[in-house]
């Protein structure tokens, strides 16, 4: 009972680590494609119609 609890705790401990490092993954990732995105609408107003994070600047 106590090992099958244990291994429980475990696999939610895992579960939680993983989720934090995927979403750790993703806010940097969106960080850079949207500072990516600023220099290019900064240099060329065409990608500004993406209007993938570019919107609340052009507007």
């Amino acid at each position: 009972m106590f090992e099958i609890n244990h291994n429980y705790e475990l696999k939610q401990y895992s579960l939680i680590w993983r989720t934090f490092i995927k979403f750790c993954f993703v806010f940097v990732t969106a960080i850079f494609f949207s500072t990516l995105l600023c220099a290019q609408s900064n240099t060329l107003p065409a990608s500004g119609n993406l209007g993938i994070g570019t919107s609340p600047t052009t507007s």
